[in-house]
């Protein structure tokens, strides 16, 4: 079971980087790399990013709760 585990984790990061994907999307079609690098800058999200995302997601699930427990009471 470990060793499955630690086989995809190895398949993840060896084929699903975005440089990687990337990658085999140019080799497929014909980007350049300046279009390469664009799409890779896009698809990474900067930290201020996540962090709003994390803290929208978190709000909604406190938000699902209170309704919940108003509609008991």
């Amino acid at each position: 079971m470990v060793t499955g585990l630690l086989e995809r984790v190895e398949y993840k990061r060896k084929y699903r980087t975005p440089q990687i994907i990337l990658e085999n999307a140019r080799q497929l079609t014909s980007i350049t790399e300046e279009e390469a690098s664009r799409l890779i800058a896009a698809s990474q999200k900067t930290l201020w990013e996540k962090f709003w995302d994390l803290s929208k997601r978190i709000f909604k699930g406190r938000v699902k709760k209170e309704r919940k427990a108003a509609q008991r009471l």
